[in-house]
């Protein structure tokens, strides 16, 4: 439960089991896609990073309906993901795992269309 969850201090070298969660926001921060949780453990490894951060991605991503109106444009098969907000600093390889998952997410939605 959210109402119970205490503020965790950590000593600055922080040992791998307690690993910093960074929440990151798929859309537009007021009406998101999605939302996901990576750790630096997840990106840890640049390939590894990437279908652990697609398989996240695939738990919780709703692509919006198909309808008459908008199926020209997902014909084009142009997932537009608006903003990507990541909820802290992170490194490079967080916004690799995640622009290379989203990618991958985006290929396999074209292929289904």
């Amino acid at each position: 439960s959210l109402g119970s969850r205490l503020p965790v201090v950590r000593p600055r070298s922080h040992s791998r089991a307690l690993e910093a969660m960074v929440r990151v926001i798929i859309g537009k921060p007021e009406d998101p896609w999605c939302e996901i949780d990576l750790t630096d453990e997840d990106v840890e490894d640049w390939k590894k990073g990437i279908d652990i951060t697609e398989e996240k991605l695939k738990e919780v991503l709703q692509l919006p309906p198909i309808t008459i109106e908008n199926c020209h444009e997902r014909e084009d098969g142009d997932l537009q993901w608006d903003e990507i907000t990541f909820e802290e600093e992170v490194n490079g390889k967080y916004w690799h795992a995640l622009i290379m998952a989203l990618h991958r997410v985006r290929e396999d939605f074209i292929k289904k269309q």
